[in-house]
């Protein structure tokens, strides 16, 4: 069982703000983005 942190608790009550929850899922998929394209450009050694 995971110990809710205050952390979470803050998180939870962001996402009842509709303009959080979409800036929060756009970051996600540009992280996502980023993530795929560091993988993939990166020069071998």
């Amino acid at each position: 069982m995971k110990i809710k942190t205050n952390f979470d608790k803050y998180l939870k009550d962001q996402f009842k703000d509709a303009g959080f929850a979409t800036r929060f899922k756009n970051a996600a998929k540009a992280w996502d983005v980023a993530i795929h394209l560091a993988v993939n450009l990166s020069i071998p050694s």
